[in-house]
């Protein structure tokens, strides 16, 4: 699979849905993230299959069907232009603000009726969540798997998705926008800097060969 180079993201992480800027925070050179408590991973402890010194808290350990979350946020966030501080991560693959929901079926724009952000919802599971919460940004990270059920460190699925605080990041990104070698450009494209964008790079299996995208992060075709 491709190499990436992502803005905020790596599989499924979304930074800042109020104002995407252009701070590169994620480097990724395979598709697949990397599973907590598989391979060269270090921990804390055997029990919670903690990361050494990530600052993440364990919050579910077990295989749990249409459950969701409580957290509380430590700053304000909007979703049409409407305030929130409470945040429901939902194993089904969504995360409502206000209400928490535990439904698995129907999932679309009106259903759960709160607002919500969604990444691939459907009738899934989870068997391991961890967060970070911080003055500026919250954290989450889900393995988990496609069906109702999964065994702790197999999922099928990982993603890691970011709130972060509005106006934390810097809003003007300057500079040049390239991946290169020592003195050639690799980038087969060129784009316009803009601020307050999110910007994708993505290189093929090699590294020799990158696309930019901006202004979205929908626009690579993934």
């Amino acid at each position: 699979m491709n190499s990436r180079i992502l803005n905020s993201f790596n599989n499924v992480n979304m930074a800042n849905i109020n104002k995407i800027t252009s701070t590169v925070s994620v480097i990724s050179t395979d598709n697949k993230s990397p599973i907590f408590g598989v391979g060269a991973s270090t921990f804390t402890d055997s029990s919670n299959k903690q990361p050494t010194n990530s600052g993440y808290s364990l919050q579910v350990s077990v295989s749990q069907d249409d459950n969701f979350l409580s957290k509380t946020l430590n700053f304000n966030f909007k979703i049409d232009n409407v305030t929130y501080n409470t945040f429901f991560p939902s194993s089904n693959g969504y995360q409502t603000f206000g209400t928490g929901s535990s439904l698995y079926s129907g999932l679309n724009a009106t259903n759960p009726p709160y607002p919500k952000i969604m990444i691939g919802s459907s009738d899934k599971s989870w068997q391991r969540v961890w967060d970070l919460n911080t003055s500026n940004y919250y954290r989450i990270r889900v393995e988990g798997t496609n069906t109702t059920s999964g065994a702790p460190g197999s999922p099928t699925l990982i993603y890691e998705l970011t709130l972060v605080k509005p106006g934390y990041y810097n809003d003007n990104p300057g500079g040049s926008f390239l991946v290169a070698n020592t003195n050639t450009s690799l980038t087969t494209n060129s784009i316009t800097q803009q601020a307050n964008k999110s910007y994708v790079f993505e290189g093929n299996s090699t590294g020799t060969s990158w696309t930019i995208y901006t202004g979205s992060l929908s626009s690579p075709p993934y």
